[in-house]
């Protein structure tokens, strides 16, 4: 159905491929630990949370094993 609309409708000529794409997000986060207080008081602290993250994008044609894959830097 897909590759008769890719080549009927918007013109596309030759074969048509299929990829599958997928993406994620590689970085450090701060463990949070316990606190030792006295009875009944609340602890209190600052927790930092990391930003600095890497995504990683990678696309797989299923049919021939052809893929690749693209780091990205935030």
């Amino acid at each position: 159905m897909l590759s008769w609309y890719a080549v009927a409708v918007m013109g596309l000529p030759g074969p048509v491929r299929f990829f599958c794409e997928d993406e994620t997000r590689l970085g450090p986060k701060t463990i949070s630990g316990h606190k030792i207080t006295a009875k009944g008081i609340k602890p209190k602290g600052k927790v930092q949370w990391q930003f600095k993250a890497a995504d990683l994008y990678g696309v797989v044609e299923p049919s021939t094993g052809e893929h690749c894959f693209h780091p990205s830097q935030q």
